[in-house]
C-alpha cells in the first residue's frame, strides 16, 4: 500500500476453502497439498512443520520421547470439517506419510483455536514453525519430538486464469511472492 498508494485491497482471512470463481476472489493463498481444481498454481515454497506443546502441558504430562509415548499424550487435532478426525499424529518417512494413533479429545477447525488450545495446555499440536516462532522464542511453547516431524506444507498462490490478469492483481502477486520468501523454506 505504501508502494502503490492508490491501490485498494479487500483481504479475507479464513481457514475455509473459498471458491475463487463463484465468490469473486482474484487470488488466494493455500497451504497444503492442492487438489486438481483447474486453477493456476504458483508455488511459493514450503513451511516446516514442528510438534510443540505448552510448558503447562509438559509440566503436567511430561515430555514424549518416542512415538510409543504418544499413546498416553493428548494431541489437539485440526480438521477443516468438524465431524472428521485426522488419523493421528503425522510423521514423514522415506516411504511417505505415517500416522501414529494418539490420545486427545479435542478437534478444532480454525488455526487460532488450534494455537489457543495448545497454549492452554490441552495437548500437542503439529504446526508450521513460522506460526509459532514468537511463542518458541519466549518459551511459551516448546518443540517436542523434533526427530518425528510431519512433511513440510506447500504454500501456493492460486488464481483462475492467465488471460486478462489485471495489473493490480499481477503487482499484488509479485509483492506477495517477495514477502513470502521470509516465511517459507
Amino acid at each position: 500500500m505504501q508502494q502503490y498508494p492508490g491501490i485498494e485491497l479487500e483481504l479475507s482471512s479464513s481457514d475455509r476453502l473459498v471458491d475463487l470463481i463463484r465468490e469473486g476472489f482474484d487470488c488466494v493463498v493455500r497451504v497444503g497439498t492442492l487438489k486438481d481444481s483447474g486453477l493456476i498454481a504458483r508455488p511459493l515454497g514450503k513451511l516446516t512443520v514442528i510438534n510443540c506443546a505448552s510448558q503447562q502441558y509438559l509440566a503436567r504430562f511430561g515430555y514424549p520421547e518416542s512415538l510409543a509415548d504418544l499413546a498416553s499424550h493428548a494431541v489437539v487435532h485440526y480438521s477443516l470439517n468438524l465431524g472428521t478426525r485426522p488419523p493421528g499424529f503425522e510423521i514423514a518417512t522415506s516411504s511417505g506419510t505415517q500416522w501414529i494413533k494418539t490420545g486427545g479429545m479435542l478437534t478444532v477447525n480454525s488455526t487460532e483455536t488450534y494455537h489457543a488450545a495448545c497454549l492452554a495446555g490441552l495437548g500437542i499440536i503439529q504446526v508450521p514453525r513460522v506460526g509459532v516462532r514468537e511463542a518458541l522464542r519466549n518459551g511459551t511453547l516448546i518443540e517436542v519430538l523434533p526427530q518425528y516431524r510431519a512433511s513440510p506444507m506447500p504454500v501456493s498462490l492460486l488464481y483462475p486464469h492467465r488471460r486478462n490478469l489485471s495489473r493490480r492483481v499481477h503487482l499484488f502477486m509479485e509483492w506477495l511472492t517477495g514477502v513470502m520468501k521470509d516465511y517459507v523454506d
